[in-house]
C-alpha cells in the first residue's frame, strides 16, 4: 500500500487548544467554562477508562493527573488552574509599570465597559482628534475628548448644528475653545500603514480638499433601523423606521386601530399584540449596548406574561 500523502509544508494545519479530563471533573469543566467564555477555540477530549487514556495520553488513567490542556505548541498543563492556563495563552502577564492611572478588577459586562470608556477618554490626550457627524452623540463625544485632546475637530456636511443637535449641546460647543467645527466638509480619503496617519477632508460645496494629519477618527453618524419587513405588517413605524412600542403607542389617549386586546401594551409590545421590540430598533430608545441588553432580557419577561395572560 502506497503511503499517505504528507501535509503541504507551506499550508501547516492550525492547532487548536486540547483539553483532556473526566466526564465529570469539577476541575475541567472550570477550565471549559473559562475557554468557551473567553472565545477560545478548543477540543474537548473525555477520557473514560484506561484504554482512553492510554489511547490519547500514553499513560494509565490513575498517572494522568488530569484535567490536562494541551496547547497549541505542543506543551501541557497538568491539573492546572485557570489562572495558569490564562497566563500560558499570554492573558496574564506582571505590570510593567510601578503606578497606573487605572485598575480595574473584574471582567464582566461592568468591568469591559469601564476599560472602554476609560480608554476612550485617555486616548485622545494630547492629539488632534477628528469627529464624523453632527447629532447628539457627536457633540457629547466631542466635548468628552476636549477635556483629554489638544484639539477636536468635528466634520459635518450640513451648513449648521442646530437641525441635528440640542440647543444645550450647541453652546456648550461654541463656549469650547478646543473645539472646532467644519461644516460642508467630507472625509474623503485616509492614508496610513499599521494605523491612520492622515485624513483627506473636502468641502462639498467647492470641492477643495486638504490632508491634515491625524491618528484618530471617530464615526458618530447614527444608523438606519432595519425595519422594512415590518412595512407590509400591522406593526406601527414612526417615520425614520423605527418601531413604535408601549406608552408611544397612544396618541391623545387612545392606541392605534389595530390594537385589539383591553389591556394596556406591555412597556416594549408592539402594536402587534405579543410582538416586542427591543434595542435600537425601538422609537426614542437609548442607544447603547447596556440598555440594548437590558431591554432584550425584560423583552423574555414580557413574552411570559402576554403567555399567561393568553393561557
Amino acid at each position: 500500500m502506497a503511503p499517505a500523502p504528507s501535509a503541504d509544508p507551506q499550508t501547516p494545519r492550525t492547532r487548536r487548544v486540547r483539553l483532556f479530563g473526566l466526564h465529570d471533573s469539577s476541575e475541567a469543566y472550570l477550565i471549559r467554562d473559562f475557554l468557551a467564555r473567553s472565545v477560545v477555540e478548543f477540543d474537548w477530549v473525555e477520557i473514560h477508562s484506561d484504554a482512553d487514556a492510554l489511547r490519547e495520553l500514553g499513560t494509565a488513567l490513575a498517572n494522568a493527573r488530569l484535567p490536562i490542556v494541551e496547547m497549541p505548541d505542543n506543551a501541557q498543563l497538568f491539573a492546572p488552574t485557570v489562572r495558569e492556563v490564562a497566563a500560558r495563552l499570554g492573558w496574564v502577564s506582571q505590570p510593567r509599570f510601578a503606578e497606573y492611572d487605572l485598575s480595574i478588577y473584574g471582567a464582566g459586562p461592568a468591568g469591559l465597559s469601564a476599560a472602554v470608556y476609560a480608554g476612550s477618554e485617555g486616548l485622545c490626550r494630547g492629539q488632534h482628534v477628528f469627529l464624523v457627524g453632527g447629532g447628539n452623540s457627536a457633540g457629547q463625544a466631542a466635548m468628552n475628548f476636549a477635556g483629554h485632546a489638544e484639539k477636536v475637530t468635528m466634520v459635518v456636511r450640513g451648513d449648521s448644528l442646530a437641525a441635528s443637535l440640542s440647543h444645550y449641546l450647541i453652546e456648550r460647543v461654541k463656549e469650547t475653545p478646543t473645539i472646532e467645527v467644519l461644516y460642508h466638509t467630507e472625509v474623503s480619503a485616509l492614508e496610513g500603514d499599521d494605523s491612520l496617519r492622515r485624513i483627506q477632508l473636502t468641502n462639498v460645496k467647492s470641492g477643495v480638499s486638504s490632508w491634515l494629519e491625524s491618528e484618530r477618527l471617530f464615526i458618530c453618524i447614527g444608523g438606519a433601523p432595519n425595519t422594512e419587513w415590518a412595512k407590509e405588517t400591522a406593526i406601527v413605524r414612526d417615520p425614520s423606521g423605527y418601531l413604535i412600542t408601549g406608552p408611544d403607542l397612544f396618541h391623545e389617549g387612545r392606541p392605534p386601530a389595530c390594537w385589539t386586546p383591553e389591556r394596556q401594551p406591555f412597556f416594549l409590545e408592539t402594536s402587534v399584540p405579543g410582538s416586542f421590540a427591543a434595542g435600537d430598533v425601538r422609537h426614542n430608545s437609548v442607544k447603547r449596548v447596556a440598555s440594548a441588553v437590558g431591554e432584550g432580557a425584560m423583552a423574555v419577561t414580557f413574552v411570559h406574561r402576554y403567555l399567561e395572560q393568553s393561557r
